[in-house]
């Protein structure tokens, strides 16, 4: 489906989220008077390297180790590699372990660093957040914004209705797109909703950034299996950027639900008015399905009406 961003009213709940700089285990210290790093460059365009270095205040190197956890948009090229070296403080030289990776842009656009796991003479410790940007070939300035699918379950049911997000994330600013694509998934229905969606705010290496809801969807499975969330496009002006597609886990309903297809909870009410008749008098039945849940796809039975005939029928459907 297109859509133009003129053709919607979006409601945006500003929230703000305190991050610290690093996402830590319990238990795990981010001491910068003990481990501290230092990135040679932090504005690179794509192809170009960068030396990614850690000062752990330690003597014996063979008491470090460390675990690299994967960098977006950065491949390691070289490393890491672990030496004794000495700092001069002042006028006193002491002795520190140095860590040094060189890291190559891949992908442009803002990323944050994770935070490194470091083994201390057997103390877990850990560096602090990075922020790097990449521009594209020949335009360091050239950052795109990022995109991509955000779903809150891991797996969902058959005919379920579950939201999903497609979210800019590690922008500097609020920004509203002109235009997006986003195709129809094999296996599932997608409708977009609006009024859901909440704007994130964080801080990484000293810089504001936000995490905004492009656009809102409801996405209920008709297969089960796997879906495939293909990748969107989205347009800020001159600015494109691609969100990668995203695969979603889709189990088979519970058979207790497998003849109306109703996932979420529901309320299911009938009312006769009047309460008695007349043999050939008429009778008005009203059956009202509520509740949360995927009811624009729900299968209601037809009652059973032993000594009646329909004589006329009538659906409203109200879905908010």
């Amino acid at each position: 489906m297109d859509t133009k961003h003129g053709r919607r009213a979006r409601r945006f709940c500003a929230r703000l989220v305190a991050l610290a700089f690093a996402a830590i285990a319990p238990g795990i210290c981010a001491q910068e008077n003990l481990v501290s790093t230092t990135l040679s460059n932090n504005r690179l365009v794509v192809g170009e390297t960068t030396s990614l270095t850690l000062t752990i205040r330690h003597e014996e190197p063979t008491d470090v180790a460390v675990e690299l956890p994967l960098f977006p948009g950065l491949s390691v090229v070289d490393g890491p590699s672990i030496r004794p070296i000495a700092l001069l403080q002042g006028a006193e030289s002491i002795r520190v372990v140095e860590v040094r990776m060189a890291l190559r842009a891949v992908q442009p656009g803002r990323f944050v660093l994770p935070s490194i796991p470091i083994q201390v003479a057997g103390q877990p410790h850990a560096t602090l957040e990075r922020l790097i940007e990449i521009g594209v070939r020949g335009d360091r300035d050239g950052v795109p914004f990022l995109i991509r699918w955000s779903v809150d379950a891991e797996e969902i049911v058959l005919g379920q209705g579950v939201p999903v997000f497609l979210e800019a994330y590690n922008a500097t600013e609020y920004f509203f797109p002109t235009s997006l694509r986003v195709d129809i998934p094999a296996g599932a229905i997608l409708e977009e909703v609006q009024g859901l969606g909440t704007v994130e705010q964080y801080s990484v290496d000293g810089q504001t950034l936000f995490r905004l809801p492009v656009a809102v969807y409801m996405l209920t499975p008709t297969l089960p299996g796997t879906i495939r969330l293909p990748a969107a496009t989205v347009a800020n002006g001159p600015t494109i950027a691609t969100g990668p597609a995203l695969s979603v886990s889709v189990r088979d309903a519970p058979d207790t639900v497998a003849a109306t297809g109703a996932v979420g909870r529901f309320a299911y009410r009938a009312r006769l008015d009047p309460a008695e008749v007349s043999l050939t008098g008429e009778v008005r039945l009203e059956l009202t399905v509520v509740g949360e849940g995927n009811l624009h796809i729900l299968q209601i039975p037809d009652p059973i009406l032993d000594g009646f005939e329909v004589v006329s029928d009538e659906r409203l459907e109200e879905i908010v």
